[in-house]
């Protein structure tokens, strides 16, 4: 018997979604045709209460989920709606399934909607046990990586509503990479395999062990080194464009400090002497620093620890040179901002940071900074905090920033080993603490051969 919610758009108004509904049009007649008769099993307080707790979801969380389930199963055309992105995500054979751009049905379901797409992902619990099961990966893995759900409940602010947290389609989309097998939380750091994004390419000395980044070709850089346009500056009379070359004996470009920038100084690099080890698409693992624990020296030496052994056992089909990372936490002025004694500044010593585009310039969400025009409203309650205002105040933008760090270097977490090497040239080393003087010539095509 068909259903007027077999019709997209009559189930996207009592949805109250409207025009927003329309990402939703394609495959919904085929995933209403394969809707089982009677209330959908996913939705029933024993099942979703059984794969709560498969999910590592507390029973506090667990009854906002049973609050928001009875709004959808109240609205046919939100049960509809539930039963496409279920079938979308783990019905069929759509492994491009677009749900980082589905809408969250706030009208709908008022402060509950930023639980609708948790249920959803519940929703595809036996299927996520059976891809664990199948790879074989260990149970204390999968509760400590499914458990990420509830952490982004409770921490992720959802924009259309307003601020409040919980799962929009872009965090469900995180969230999916667990699901299917592929993030993993191994202790403190969570890891993905991946691409390296970072544009640039890495070179070790054959002798000394040292690393060098070059930028890659074509980048455009502010003269405080970081990319033009990143963290909502530009710079349109002092902006600098590094060339990379490539010769029979050699490479040719514009040196990354491991501090975070630029420098439009050009070097040569001798093949006798200099190898390459990283380049952009080059298969990596990506770090991701959840919300949780202080991330602390020790806590990511032995997560990084894990991941070496993780990998190749469960995944030894999975190549990797070494792991990366771009977040806000990486913003290269950190170690200015903050104390030595920062776990982030202590992160950022023992990995080789490198510039990169995004970050709108504004203060962090993430550490409950109060924005420009709140400012003087009330007191900050941490020193970082503290730092940030103060940064703000003076008209600091804050950027994101990236890192990279070689699988034959991850062994020695600890040491600073990107800071600590020799200095690959003289003014590497004299100019290391002052990155708005790196930028201060115009960029030259001259530079020693490092050897």
């Amino acid at each position: 018997m068909s259903s007027p919610y077999d019709d997209v758009t009559a189930a996207m108004a009592a949805a109250m979604l409207g025009d927003r509904g329309e990402c939703f049009r394609a495959g919904w007649a085929e995933a209403q045709a394969a809707r089982p008769p009677g209330e959908l099993p996913f939705l029933d307080p024993a099942v979703l209460r059984r794969y709560g707790a498969q999910s590592a979801v507390s029973p506090d969380q667990m009854e906002d989920l049973l609050a928001a389930a009875a709004y959808v199963r109240a609205n046919h055309g939100l049960s509809a709606l539930a039963w496409y992105c279920h079938h979308r995500l783990f019905g069929s054979d759509d492994s491009d399934t677009p749900a980082s751009s589905w809408p969250v049905p706030a009208a709908a379901m008022g402060r509950h909607a930023g639980l609708f797409y948790a249920i959803v992902l519940l929703s595809g619990t036996p299927w996520r046990q059976a891809v664990h099961r199948r790879l074989g990966i260990p149970d204390e893995v999968v509760r400590d990586s499914v458990a990420d759900l509830e952490v982004c409940i409770r921490t992720e602010p959802v924009k259309e509503l307003g601020g409040l947290f919980g799962i929009s389609g872009a965090i469900l989309g995180w969230l999916l990479l667990t699901w299917r097998g592929r993030l993993y939380r191994l202790g403190r750091l969570q890891f993905l395999p991946d691409r390296f994004h970072g544009r640039l390419r890495a070179f070790r000395h054959r002798t000394t062990g040292a690393v060098v980044a070059l930028a890659e070709d074509g980048g455009r850089f502010r003269q405080d080194g970081q990319v033009d346009g990143a963290g909502g500056l530009s710079d349109p009379d002092g902006a600098w464009t590094a060339r990379l070359a490539e010769s029979v004996g050699q490479f040719q470009g514009s040196p990354i400090s491991p501090r975070g920038w630029a420098m439009p100084h050009r070097v040569r690099l001798s093949k006798a002497a200099w190898a390459p080890v990283l380049a952009p698409g080059d298969p990596i693992l990506g770090i991701h620093m959840a919300a949780g624990a202080p991330l602390t020296p020790e806590a990511c030496r032995e997560s990084i620890g894990r991941a070496l052994e993780f990998f190749p056992r469960y995944f030894p089909q999975t190549a990797f040179y070494g792991f990366d990372c771009i977040s806000w936490l990486l913003d290269p002025q950190f170690p200015r901002l903050l104390a030595p004694t920062s776990n982030l500044v202590r992160f950022q010593a023992e990995v080789y940071v490198f510039p990169c585009a995004g970050g709108d310039g504004a203060m962090p969400w993430q550490v409950g900074a109060l924005s420009a025009s709140t400012m003087g409203e009330a007191a900050p309650l941490t020193r970082m905090q503290r730092a940030f205002q103060a940064h703000a105040a003076a008209g600091g933008r804050f950027l994101d920033g990236g890192c990279f760090l070689l699988r034959d270097d991850a062994a020695r977490w600890g040491s600073s080993v990107y800071l600590s090497q020799p200095a690959p040239w003289r003014w590497w080393a004299e100019r290391a603490l002052r990155p708005a003087a790196l930028c201060g010539s115009p960029a030259s095509s001259g530079g020693g051969v490092l050897c």
